[in-house]
C-alpha cells in the first residue's frame, strides 16, 4: 500500500505542474444558438455534379481546397492540393493571410474529404516506412495517420472561419444485430475519415435527384440515408415538425435560398409534397 501512496502522490504532482499554467474556466451560461446557417460544419454527399460544390460557393466567401482537380466550370476561389505537403503549407499560409487579411475568407471547403484522408494516408504511410498500417503491430499505425490527420484540421479550426467537407455517396451494406443486413446511403470517405467528420459536423446533408428528377437535399436520416442536424430551434417547418427533405430548384441560388429558408423555420409543409417518397435501395451488383 505505501508504494501505490507514493506513485499516486507522483502522479498528482506531475499532473499539477503540467495544468498550472492552462488558462480555463467554468461556464456561467447556455451556449447561445447560433441563427446563422454559415456558423455551423457541413458535409454535403451525394451524386457526382449534382451540384454539391456550387452549393457551397453559395456561403459567404468560402475558399475551396480541391484535393481533386481544379473546377474550371466555376468562378470560385480554389486551391488545388496534390499532396499532403502542400496542404499543411497552404494552411500555414492562410493563418498568415487572414492574420494581415481578415476578410480574404469566411470558409473552408475540403473537395473531397476522401481525397484529403487519401493524400495524409500516403504521406504517413511513406515516412513510416511502410506499405501497410498492418506492418506495425498494435494498431499504431492506423493512430498515426488519424492523429496527423486531426492536427490537420486543428489547423483549419483555429482559423476562426466556418468549415464544409464534401463526399461521394455510396451503398454500404448495413448488418443489424441479429445479422440480417440491409444497404443504406452513406458516404464515400472510408471508415477513418468517416468517424472523423461524423463526430465533428453539425449537419451530413445527402444530396440527390428523386425520381421526378428534382434536385433534394435530405438532412434528417433513416435506416436508408446517412443524415442529420444537430442543432436545436432549426430546420423545422412552419408547423414545427422537423424539416426532412428540401427541393433545392434548378440554380445554385435556388438551392441556397432553400436551404436558408428551411434553416430559418420558414418552409411550409406543403412545399415537400412533391418531394417524392424514398423506396428500398437496391446494391448495384
Amino acid at each position: 500500500m505505501a508504494v501505490k501512496k507514493v506513485i499516486r502522490k507522483k502522479v498528482a504532482t506531475e499532473a499539477k505542474r503540467v495544468t498550472q499554467n492552462i488558462d480555463v474556466s467554468l461556464p456561467d451560461h447556455v451556449t447561445e444558438i447560433s441563427n446563422n446557417l454559415e456558423d455551423y460544419t457541413w458535409m454535403l454527399y451525394g451524386e457526382r455534379k449534382i451540384g454539391k460544390t456550387t452549393l457551397l460557393s453559395q456561403f459567404n466567401n468560402p475558399l475551396f481546397l480541391m484535393f481533386d482537380p481544379l473546377n474550371k466550370g466555376l468562378a470560385i476561389k480554389q486551391v488545388y492540393i496534390n499532396s499532403w505537403e502542400v496542404f499543411i503549407k497552404i494552411l500555414h499560409q492562410l493563418k498568415a493571410k487572414l492574420k494581415k487579411s481578415p476578410n480574404y475568407c469566411n470558409m473552408v471547403v475540403i473537395d473531397t474529404g476522401f481525397m484529403c484522408y487519401e493524400r495524409c494516408y500516403q504521406y504517413k504511410i511513406k515516412k513510416l516506412g511502410i506499405t501497410d498500417p498492418k506492418d506495425r503491430a498494435w494498431g499504431s499505425a492506423w493512430k498515426e495517420i488519424s492523429r496527423e490527420f486531426m492536427e490537420a484540421h486543428d489547423l483549419i479550426f483555429d482559423l476562426g472561419v466556418g468549415f464544409a467537407v464534401t463526399a461521394h455517396a455510396q451503398i454500404a451494406e448495413i448488418t443489424r444485430k441479429d445479422g440480417s443486413t440491409y444497404n443504406k446511403l452513406t458516404t464515400q470517405l472510408g471508415a477513418q475519415a468517416f468517424k472523423f467528420y461524423n463526430g465533428l459536423v453539425d449537419v451530413i446533408a445527402f444530396y440527390q435527384y428523386n425520381n421526378k428528377n428534382q434536385r433534394e437535399l435530405t438532412i434528417a436520416g433513416d435506416a436508408l440515408v446517412e443524415a442529420g442536424a444537430r442543432i436545436d430551434n432549426h430546420f423545422k417547418y412552419t408547423n414545427g415538425e422537423p424539416v426532412k427533405d428540401i427541393l433545392m430548384g434548378k440554380t445554385s441560388k435556388d438551392a441556397y435560398s432553400s436551404l436558408l429558408k428551411a434553416f430559418n423555420n420558414k418552409l411550409t409543409k406543403e412545399e415537400t409534397k412533391t418531394v417524392a417518397k424514398k423506396k428500398p435501395i437496391k446494391k448495384r451488383k
